[in-house]
């Protein structure tokens, strides 16, 4: 993610998603063992995971995908990239905390809950922990 990137429209279309902007994005892109990928379609921005790298697995932080840009399978295109990224550094397994609206979207993609659902205090909402092991 450039820094230039940060005056943008980029809204998901999710209340909780969209209490960050992209210069948020930018800011965790600076984090060490962060990566904020942008998906872009010309010089719009369609979608934008954040990805941690954290020891033996990748957690994927945010992902979402711009809902004032039509752009269908933009986030199961996103998911691949961090499965394909997860491979070339030899990582087999992604993490993420699952918002309830796309729990079953995630296990569409094999991604299976593997603790208790909890609620994230400064999100304000149930969180569902999901993994999914890369071959």
């Amino acid at each position: 993610m450039r820094e230039g990137d940060i005056g943008q429209a980029f809204r998901t279309g999710n209340e909780i998603m969209d209490r960050y902007v992209l210069r948020d994005y930018h800011r965790w892109s600076l984090l060490p063992n962060d990566l904020v990928v942008l998906y872009e379609i010309g010089a719009r921005i369609t979608g934008i995971i954040e990805l941690r790298i954290n020891g033996d697995h990748i957690v994927v932080d945010m992902v979402g995908s711009n809902a004032l840009v039509q752009a269908p399978g933009v986030g199961t295109k996103l998911m691949s990239l961090a499965e394909n990224f997860a491979g070339q550094l030899a990582i087999r397994e992604i993490r993420l905390d699952s918002l309830d609206d796309v729990v079953s979207w995630y296990g569409s993609l094999g991604y299976a809950q593997f603790a208790d659902r909890y609620y994230d205090v400064e999100l304000g909402c149930w969180l569902t922990p999901m993994k999914k092991f890369i071959r």
